[in-house]
C-alpha cells in the first residue's frame, strides 16, 4: 500500500499527561488510527520519566513530547503532534494546516493554551442521544 511506503518508519515513543481525561481520550483515538504501529505512549505521571527523558516535570505537564526511537530526537507540542500525523496516514489532509499552523506561530499558541486548559474540557459525557452538563 503506498500510504505505508510513504508513511515514516520510525517508532515515536509519546509522553502524555495520563492523569487527564482529555489527554487520554486523545491518545486512544491515535491508537485506534496506528495502522503500523508506530506510536507508543507512556504517561509522564509514571516514576522518573522526567529523569529519563531529562526534560523537567513542570515543561511535560505544559507539553506533550514524542520520542523518536531511532533518532532519540525528541519534539515538544505542536511539533510532536506534526510527527503523530505523520505516522497515521488516515490524518495525513491535516498535515497543510498543521505546518501552517507550525509556521505563523499560531498553532504553537493554540496548542499551549489547550494544554494550559486541558482539565476543563469535557470528554466522553455524551452518549448517542443525550449529553450530560
Amino acid at each position: 500500500m503506498l500510504a505505508k511506503r510513504l508513511a515514516p518508519k520510525s517508532k515515536v515513543l509519546i509522553y502524555y499527561d495520563g492523569s487527564c481525561s482529555f489527554c487520554q481520550t486523545i491518545v486512544a483515538k491515535w491508537q485506534k488510527r496506528d495502522r503500523y504501529n508506530l506510536l507508543q505512549f507512556k504517561s509522564f505521571r509514571e516514576d522518573s520519566v522526567h529523569i529519563e527523558l531529562g526534560v523537567p516535570l513542570e515543561q511535560l505537564n505544559t507539553y506533550m513530547h514524542a520520542l523518536n526511537k531511532q533518532t532519540n530526537q525528541l519534539e515538544k507540542g505542536l511539533t510532536a503532534v506534526i510527527e503523530i500525523t505523520k505516522r497515521t496516514p488516515s490524518r495525513w489532509f491535516l498535515l497543510p494546516l498543521l505546518y501552517l499552523a507550525h509556521l505563523t506561530r499560531i498553532g504553537h499558541l493554540a496548542y499551549y493554551f489547550i494544554s494550559k486548559h486541558r482539565r476543563t474540557i469535557p470528554v466522553n459525557h455524551c452518549n448517542n442521544q443525550s449529553c450530560k452538563l
